[in-house]
């Protein structure tokens, strides 16, 4: 018998499961159905903590050893479609076992949901670090092509101009027209940087 395998602990948190208290309507063996919420950081952080409560079990999986997954999966479908009053009705052992077989499942489950809600988040993420790359690249490829048309502007200046001296001028009118080279070097300089 599963029961029988569980810890007096873990048999006692059951018991408290199905008690409700005068402020309250539910107990909290209604917890146990929670559905995963829709990705976000805050409801992985309520997922995470419902998966902390449900590690608080124990390890189920001692208790389920050699119990084909099938029948745990029976045993869970079964208490998932039931209430607190309906368990009531069950002899301890079996009311025991089904509540582990629910949690054992609802476990596994979240873990599943953790695990999705994570990959969705990281997804999220890299698109959006993927979609700034983009725009980095776009404004950097911009600049390298302000830069070579630049340049190709100095090597047509060189080839006109034999004369070093008129050169380096007609190069220094054409780079900064308003005199002020500063200005272009930190227009440039950005570049880099990457």
């Amino acid at each position: 018998m599963v029961v029988t395998r569980a810890p007096i602990e873990v048999i006692h948190k059951l018991k408290e499961l199905l008690d409700t208290d005068f402020g309250r309507r539910q107990s909290d063996f209604n917890s146990l159905k929670q559905a995963p919420k829709k990705p976000s950081r805050k409801h992985l952080e309520v997922l995470i903590d419902h998966l902390a409560w449900l590690e608080s079990f124990g390890d189920l999986g001692a208790v389920f050893e050699g119990i084909v997954d099938t029948k745990i999966r029976h045993f869970a479908a079964q208490t998932a479609a039931s209430d607190v009053a309906e368990l009531k009705d069950c002899s301890l052992p079996k009311r025991y076992t089904l509540m582990l077989a629910l949690i054992y499942r609802m476990r596994m489950r979240t873990r599943d949901h953790l695990a999705e809600m994570f990959i969705r988040r990281i997804s999220t993420i890299h698109k959006r670090a993927k979609e700034e790359l983009e725009q980095i690249q776009a404004r950097q490829r911009q600049k390298l092509e302000q830069l070579a048309a630049t340049l190709d502007g100095v090597v047509q200046i060189l080839v006109q101009e034999p004369d070093d001296q008129e050169a380096g001028g007609l190069i220094r009118e054409y780079l900064s027209p308003d005199g002020n080279l500063a200005r272009m070097f930190h227009k440039n300089g950005s570049l880099l940087k990457f």
